[in-house]
């Protein structure tokens, strides 16, 4: 999360970089908790941390798709068939 946040720092805007860093923490914090939480004695909270986290995944892998497909002459030409593949 972090590596991609300081990788980004004046190639995407504030607002997504940001957005990003605020979607990788709701992921790192609700991964653990789906396990911490039983399914069985805390259903809705894990039900809870299990949305959270695969929408939070989802939103994020999609704004950094979008974002580095869109700079991607920004970043050296190295780095070009790993941001294809994304």
């Amino acid at each position: 999360m972090r590596a991609f946040y300081n990788r980004l720092y004046g190639i995407a805007t504030d607002c997504q970089n940001d957005t990003l860093l605020g979607l990788g923490l709701i992921a790192t914090f609700t991964l653990p908790a789906i396990g911490y939480f039983d399914e069985h004695t805390y259903s809705n909270i894990h039900g809870l941390c299990a949305g959270l986290f695969f929408i939070s995944i989802g939103v994020y892998t999609w704004i950094l798709s979008s974002v580095m497909t869109e700079n991607k002459m920004k970043f050296p030409a190295a780095q070009w068939p790993d941001i294809v593949l994304l």
